[in-house]
């Protein structure tokens, strides 16, 4: 297996700071906080720009929250710089590397392959086994509180298998590693206690209860761009290629 050399030049090439700078501001739905850091763009430009050469990684503190809609899950979110920077790792550190790897039926968080494809190729499908076979079985799993029990090690042994770039690596490792800070647990817990001091409903409370925290070494931030990427990467060259290997 042939491994990717000399990834940071594109995180820090200018144009793709502001490119990716442009993008998260236009998602982002608070008014207020997103034309103040319009108000000083270029600005917020220079710095991140300055923060991936030195590679100065101490990340701001998430802000968690939990939402209860259409269950109850925490959320981890991140300042807009922050964010940005999350995001530029996320696009040139690990989605140029692994988005040729990636098999088609793969359509979670993948540019251009949404629930519309997913459907589309699911019926694909089913019109393709249906000619060679009258009776066929589907297969539905789903793995329980997955963002919460990626490997840590398991991870970086995949990435490093993948990535020559050390620089890369680096910066990919301390992504990895921020569910270790004791902060994050603490935070999830006071936010579970308080909701369960007002809740009647059992089904509300169990629930509540079983928001699992971060065991040490295991998790990626629940809402981060580069979690999303995790998760494919961690999913597919950990078990699909297992099974395709085991099924061929």
């Amino acid at each position: 297996m042939k491994r990717v050399n000399h990834l940071c030049d594109a995180l820090y090439d200018i144009d793709n700071i502001i490119d990716m700078t442009n993008l998260v501001l236009s998602k982002i739905k608070n008014k207020r906080r997103r034309e103040n850091f319009i108000l000083h763009k270029m600005e917020h430009v220079i710095n991140i720009y300055n923060r991936l050469v030195n590679n100065e990684f101490t990340f701001e503190k998430y802000n968690i929250f939990l939402i209860t809609d259409p269950k109850v899950r925490v959320i981890m979110s991140q300042n807009i710089e922050d964010k940005i920077i999350n995001h530029l790792i996320a696009e040139y550190l690990l989605v140029r590397v692994f988005e040729p790897k990636y098999i088609n039926s793969m359509c979670a968080t993948r540019k251009g392959m949404g629930t519309s494809y997913a459907i589309k190729l699911m019926k694909s499908y089913f019109n393709e086994i249906k000619v060679k076979n009258s009776n066929f079985y589907i297969l539905k799993i789903d793995i329980k509180k997955y963002f919460y029990n990626i490997d840590h090690n398991v991870l970086k042994r995949i990435l490093k298998d993948n990535i020559k770039d050390n620089d890369a690596l680096n910066i990919l490792y301390k992504i990895i590693d921020s569910t270790n800070v004791k902060y994050i647990n603490e935070k999830i817990t006071s936010l579970k206690n308080k909701r369960i001091k007002y809740l009647k409903d059992d089904y509300l409370i169990k629930e509540t209860r079983d928001i699992p925290i971060y065991q040490y070494g295991k998790g990626c931030g629940i809402g981060d761009m580069t979690s999303q990427a995790f998760g494919l990467i961690y999913i597919y060259l950990r078990y699909v290629i297992i099974l395709k290997n085991l099924y061929i």
